[in-house]
């Protein structure tokens, strides 16, 4: 609002489409409220800003990725910033600042009027106010975070996809998400004497052994929690509670085993790999 008028930037009603009634408009008298085109151009206009004077109508137009200056004395227009991709959005003027909300950027941008003897104008420069920079570098840890949320839960998927093809006995496939020279070490109880099983082959062979005359396998994993990320490399615990039915003297035999994976992982060309495992048996049971 301003000149005791309002000013309304429209836009269609699916925000995409650019249609004839999406014009900016003005209600010049409010207590007998007519809308007038104030701007015939069609847009996706999102915000609209009156400057302090009254003499300029800022709007931004989401068709144009743009912020735009109407002259209300000339009717003149000039694009002030180009915004790359998306946006901007909502604008606000207040104090003889227009801020600019940088979508792309996840940034505010403070552009300062000049006020002369013609009509308040827009700095060609935008300072990126300390606002700006902390969304910026709150962007960059978020960037991060991210990063890492993305990791964990694809480390997540690997070891539930690992136990998926133990059910399914899918040995050859199993084997794959270890790293070529992968390590897989077991032991009965923590303090249990430790042997290891080293390389591709040989965990094929052992997975074969274990779930191949098995009747039924099942995997339930229960949590699992990382106590080391860097990125590239990730180590973590999870807890597991596998069983096996096999057929002992003619009649089924059920085997639960409930078991502690400490974890070494790695990240190679972008993809998530065990490059150690040890498997604790904490106590078994059968029936």
């Amino acid at each position: 609002m301003g000149n005791n008028a309002l000013y309304i930037a429209s836009i269609s009603k699916d925000f995409t489409s650019v249609t004839e009634e999406a014009v900016i408009y003005r209600i010049p008298d409010l207590s007998s409220p007519k809308a007038e085109v104030l701007l015939d151009v069609p847009g996706l206009y999102d915000g609209a800003a009156l400057s302090d004077d009254g003499k300029t109508l800022y709007y931004s137009d989401w068709n144009t990725t743009s912020v735009g200056a109407l002259d209300l004395q000339s009717g003149e227009t000039k694009t002030i910033y180009q915004e790359k991709g998306i946006g901007p959005a909502d604008i606000a003027w207040q104090n003889g600042t227009l801020y600019v909300p940088d979508l792309p950027g996840s940034r505010i941008l403070e552009f300062k009027a000049e006020e002369t003897k013609e009509a308040a104008k827009i700095t060609e420069t935008a300072k990126i106010t300390e606002t700006a920079k902390t969304t910026g570098e709150a962007k960059e840890e978020a960037a991060m975070t991210m990063q890492e949320i993305q990791d964990r839960m694809e480390i997540r998927e690997l070891t539930d996809i690992f136990a998926n093809l133990a059910d399914t006995k899918e040995v050859e496939k199993q084997v794959e998400l270890f790293l070529p020279d992968g390590k897989l070490e077991f032991q009965i109880g923590f303090d249990g004497e430790i042997n290891e099983i080293i390389g591709r082959e040989a965990l094929l062979q052992a997975f074969s052994r274990t779930v191949g005359p098995a009747k039924n396998v099942y995997h339930l994993n229960g949590q699992q929690t990382l106590t080391s990320y860097s990125g590239d490399e990730a180590e973590g615990i999870a807890y597991c509670q596998a069983t096996l039915v096999n057929e002992v003297d003619g009649k089924d035999v059920t085997t639960t085993n409930y078991v502690r994976y400490t974890d070494h992982y790695a990240k190679v060309d972008g993809k998530w790999y065990i490059k150690q495992r040890r498997t604790t048996f904490l106590f078994m049971e059968s029936r």
